[in-house]
């Protein structure tokens, strides 16, 4: 039995990593991931016309004035989820989870929100670290969304101030990969 004492040291090792990111070393992957933006899917209309078809969205602006946009989905003519966004609002889907960016495109920062659409009930709130506070006066803010391996989402954020890449786990909401890119 003697020999055989290390087992549980290398046991429990296992079982760690597993649990990290479901075996993947998304900081990792976020070290060695080439800088990928795309201003087209930066966009309401492109996640709008990749959202999954098993709901329905709803894009919904002002009349007779410029302002905010109104994003519902809903199934079965029901509202599941609905929050207030912009043209550059983007949202995604992984199953029956949603996932949308809360940020302001003239400002720095976002927020990545996730629902549960079966229940319209929000599962987490997560602030990105993206470049940290920027003081400024004149700026651009735009994100892409891409959920990766059914478990993560990666957002890439281009601003005025700088580039990044963040990894968030889609079931905890926290971050699992982050990175900062030179513009």
């Amino acid at each position: 039995m003697k020999r055989f004492s290390h087992l549980p040291w290398v046991f429990g090792i296992i079982l760690v990593g597993a649990a990290v990111g479901h075996g993947q070393d998304y900081q990792k992957i976020a070290d060695a991931m080439p800088w990928k933006f795309s201003t087209e899917q930066a966009s309401v209309t492109d996640s709008f016309l990749r959202f999954s078809m098993a709901y329905q969205v709803e894009l919904i602006r002002p009349s007779n004035k410029p302002g905010p946009i109104i994003i519902r989905v809903v199934a079965g003519g029901k509202e599941l989820v609905a929050w207030t966004g912009h043209y550059r609002s983007v949202f995604t889907s992984s199953g029956d989870v949603l996932v949308y960016a809360d940020f302001g495109h003239g400002r720095t920062g976002c927020t990545l929100i996730a629902c549960d659409l079966k229940t319209g009930k929000q599962l987490w709130k997560t602030p990105l670290q993206g470049l940290g506070p920027i003081p400024h006066s004149r700026y651009s803010n735009s994100v892409n969304l891409e959920i990766i391996n059914s478990d993560a989402v990666r957002v890439f954020g281009d601003e005025s101030a700088g580039q990044y890449l963040e990894i968030v786990d889609l079931k905890s909401g926290k971050t699992v990969g982050h990175r900062r890119y030179k513009k």
